[in-house]
């Protein structure tokens, strides 16, 4: 059985950071480690929304 995967935009807090402030991250397989990762790398981090990797639908947003 395939695990799932995500896509993760975030939200990273610095306009000069990535795509004006957004950042991509291709599959994610651990959610929790994710949130842990943005928040170390990026502290001022906004929101990330999360998306299915295979059908690109939405799931969920996070937030700090």
């Amino acid at each position: 059985m395939d695990r799932q995967t995500f896509n993760v935009i975030i939200n990273t807090g610095d306009e000069h950071a990535g795509m004006n402030g957004y950042i991509t991250w291709h599959k994610v397989s651990n959610l929790d480690k994710c949130r842990a990762a943005i928040t170390r790398k990026y502290p001022g981090w906004r929101f990330a929304t999360v998306f299915d990797h295979r059908s690109r639908e939405k799931l969920k947003v996070i937030k700090p």
